[in-house]
This record gives structure tokens, C-alpha cells and sequence, in this order.
């Protein structure tokens, strides 16, 4: 009957410590999925701003070599006048 007894007040205590620490690891776990929303949105946006990096860059040296050419080519005319 003891045992029966420690059995009983043994599930209580374990259905009380369930309903207390429940609602905690829910809403944790309702915080790791918004961050890995906000990690997925902010991986999206990584992806877009090295896309946009990596056009400005191309049209930079783009620009340089053609700055160069015509450096070349007023030098030419130079020597040729």
C-alpha cells in the first residue's frame, strides 16, 4: 500500500512539474521557429546582396578596363603627334 501510495504522489508531482514546464517549451519552441524564419529571410537577403555585389563589381571593372583602353589610346595619339 506504501508503495502504491509513493507510486501515486510520485505521477503527481511528475503531472504538476509536466503543466508548469509545458507552456515554457512550447513557447520556446515557438521562438527557435521565428528565429529560423528570421534566419531563413535574413539567408535570402545574404543571397540577393552578394548577387547585387557581384554586378556592381563586374560594371566597376568593367569601367576600369575601359578607362584604361582609353588611356592607351590617348597615349598613342600622343606619341603619334
Amino acid at each position: 500500500m506504501d508503495l502504491f501510495l509513493a507510486k501515486a504522489g510520485g505521477l503527481a508531482l511528475l503531472f504538476a512539474l509536466l503543466s508548469v514546464l509545458a507552456p515554457r517549451a512550447a513557447a520556446q519552441t515557438g521562438h527557435i521557429a521565428a528565429e529560423q524564419a528570421t534566419s531563413t529571410e535574413t539567408e535570402k537577403e545574404k543571397q540577393e546582396e552578394t548577387k547585387n555585389r557581384a554586378k556592381l563589381m563586374k560594371t566597376h571593372f568593367a569601367n576600369g578596363n575601359q578607362a584604361t583602353q582609353d588611356a592607351q589610346a590617348i597615349r598613342q595619339q600622343l606619341q603619334t603627334a
